[in-house]
């Protein structure tokens, strides 16, 4: 009868035991769905490695996908952190900030205080370029640093407080396109509110054009 008994409770806790881990993986899955939904890897690889990757991917877009799809589906604020741009660059940054100026999104962008003729001179044609969107404050410019001390390196996308991106890679044809880049978009929440919060500190304490401007007539 013992034995009857024993045979039972084991068999009893054997079946609970196959439930818990039945229970556990539809757990995990769940959890790996939403965590999928939450978080994106992005990655830009040349061609080549994109073909060899592909059939092992586990990444979701493209950074180049990625950002087309922020600057396009902003409604309300889109926010911009990058570093500079380059007279090669210029093109693909102008065609993000279109996908923008389309829509009715304010567009803030911080970048970097500008050293070197090159960098100043892009500076000044972006002014120049969106004069009426400036006029407007449908696009907003600030830049961080001084004169010796650049002051942002990161590379950051916020859409709409839905969506980021913080990535390595810069906003050109060739950064997006060639280089080895990677980068995660998020749709958390915390993580959004915490990369909102960043941003707005530091465009509230960086540098207006016309500040700059007079910066560097002073160092001159």
């Amino acid at each position: 009868m013992a034995k009857s008994r024993d045979k039972t409770d084991t068999e009893a806790l054997k079946k609970r035991n196959d439930e818990l881990a039945h229970e556990l993986a539809t757990l995990r899955r769940k959890l790996a769905s939403e965590e999928k939904e939450l978080v994106q890897v992005l990655i830009t690889l040349d061609e080549k490695a994109q073909d060899v990757l592909r059939p092992h991917r586990d990444f979701d877009l493209t950074l180049s996908a990625a950002l087309s799809q922020a600057f396009s589906a902003a409604k309300n604020v889109l926010r911009g952190a990058i570093p500079y741009i380059t007279p090669g660059g210029y093109p693909d940054f102008s065609s993000l900030i279109g996908l923008a100026l389309d829509s009715p999104a304010r567009i803030d962008l911080l970048f970097r205080y500008p050293e070197g003729d090159s960098s100043v001179e892009l500076m000044e044609r972006l002014v120049r370029l969106y004069a009426e969107e400036l006029g407007a404050g449908k696009v907003r410019l600030r830049y961080l640093g001084a004169p010796g001390r650049s002051g942002l390196h990161a590379k950051v996308v916020i859409c709409d407080d839905t969506f980021a991106i913080v990535s390595s890679a810069n906003w050109t044809g060739y950064s997006l396109s060639s280089n080895a880049e990677a980068g995660i978009g998020t749709h958390s929440k915390r993580a959004i509110n915490m990369l909102s919060a960043w941003f707005d500190f530091t465009y509230a304490n960086a540098l207006s054009w016309e500040t700059v401007k007079e910066s560097l007539t002073d160092n001159e």
